[in-house]
């Protein structure tokens, strides 16, 4: 058999079981995706009922499957999400989408009781962003349904949950704690007097930095059990570990974070209210992050042009070296950067019309890079992890507004599972 640790990497889009050999290779991979349900309200949320079934009996299978010796199980998931229980360890509520309209009302009343935007954003490093910071929810689930809140014992963030779902501890752990939850005072270094105040810090279970949760019976013998990881603070392990220098780390998917694990600097009112803020490390140290719903406009203008275009025409990874220099300058001509408000008929092929979506993307999250930058001084490398490293017209066009700095993957493959199961120190 094959010695691997497996990792759940569970994301907004796709579900991923991976196994990492002694060399933190790939060996073995299954995906799912699940539609989406609603909660009380209508509003989408993950059915995280159906999620947790597949991850059990994915992992009966894969202990039935007698090819891979798997020495440990951790988890990653995307951040900004809470799952309630009560005493008995039984769900409370929905896992409700962290991009659920935030009730002005509770807005105002949180404002009154707790100080203005701009002094909530700087104590606890987080933008002002509704459900997502995620400590809010918990403050709307307490004073907008009150008798869901009544029955809550625990409060874990998702990765937690998961770790819990396959038989560890209840606990939580920094890099949950720290992305933008509104929950964490910087300053102070513990949970911000918000959070005292309403009494809600009883219900999250301690924090730890020990990488692992216990252990869980498998094959007749017991193997350890990861703490779980917040999904952007897990991709940024691989290149810590590696890199030599001074660095900056771009991962992509739903959202293109930009992660800065050497700024010291405090971030000030205007850099919070741009979308910049402070992630924690698996240790509790602070990261720089920006944030660019990169991936999400990328995915939602391609339906436009899939309506647009015959589907066949539309091929992105696959472009070629002479493509990508035809288009790589491709201009705005007063399109502005405003994309969703396009005129389509603008466009005569689709390769312009890409080409022009992804100019005005990268404007967009060249400004959000910039922000994790600082004014500290130059960082040597600009690394690219996830679906867009391997766009060319996007490595490209990026290239283009950073000549100085090298920009570079080290082809890391599922780095954000690859993160979480480096985190074991096993290997």
């Amino acid at each position: 058999m094959i010695p691997c640790i497996a990792v759940f990497d569970i994301g907004k889009t796709n579900k991923k079981l991976l196994l990492f050999d002694e060399q933190y290779n790939v060996i073995h991979s299954l995906a799912r995706q699940f539609d989406e349900i609603t909660d009380e309200d209508g509003y989408p949320s993950e059915n995280l009922e159906e999620v947790s079934a597949w991850v059990l009996s994915t992992w009966k299978q894969l202990e039935d499957d007698r090819h891979f010796d798997i020495k440990a199980l951790n988890f990653t998931t995307y951040g900004a999400s809470l799952v309630h229980l009560d005493g008995e360890g039984n769900t409370v509520g929905a896992l409700y989408n962290y991009l659920k309209p935030f009730p002005e009302d509770l807005l105002r009343k949180f404002r009154e009781d707790y100080g203005e935007e701009v002094q909530f954003c700087t104590e606890t490093a987080s933008p002002p962003l509704g459900m997502l910071n995620s400590g809010l929810q918990l403050y709307w689930l307490k004073y907008a349904r009150k008798e869901l809140f009544s029955k809550v014992r625990y409060s874990l963030h998702l990765p937690q949950y998961f770790s819990r779902l396959l038989g560890g501890r209840y606990c939580s752990e920094y890099t949950s704690v720290g992305c933008h939850t509104g929950l964490w005072d910087f300053n102070a270094g513990d949970y911000h007097r918000w959070v005292k105040n309403e009494g809600l810090d009883v219900l999250f279970p301690p924090l730890v930095t020990d990488p692992f949760n216990g252990a869980i019976p498998f094959r007749g013998g017991y193997i350890p059990l990861g703490t779980g990881l917040h999904d952007s603070s897990s991709a940024l392990i691989p290149y810590r570990k590696q890199a030599g220098t001074s660095f900056m780390l771009l991962s992509t998917g739903t959202w293109g974070i930009t992660l800065n694990p050497f700024a010291r600097e405090p971030l000030n009112p205007e850099l919070l209210l741009s979308d910049c803020l402070n992630f924690m490390s698996p240790g509790g140290e602070t990261v720089r992050a920006s944030r660019f719903f990169l991936g999400h406009y990328h995915d939602e203008m391609l339906k436009r042009l899939e309506s647009v275009f015959h589907p066949a025409a539309i091929k992105i990874i696959g472009w070629d070296r002479e493509e990508v220099e035809k288009w790589r300058n491709a201009d705005l001509n007063g399109l502005g950067e405003d994309f969703e408000k396009w005129d389509m008929s603008y466009f005569k092929e689709f390769r312009h019309a890409y080409a022009s979506l992804m100019r005005a993307l990268v404007k967009k999250q060249s400004r959000a890079i910039r922000l994790a930058a600082g004014s500290e001084g130059q960082h040597d490398i600009l690394y690219l992890d996830g679906g867009f490293s391997k766009n060319p017209l996007f490595i490209a066009m990026l290239k283009k507004e950073f000549p100085g700095l090298s920009i570079e993957s080290l082809g890391f493959h599922e780095g954000t599972a690859l993160g979480a199961a480096m985190h074991l120190g096993l290997f």
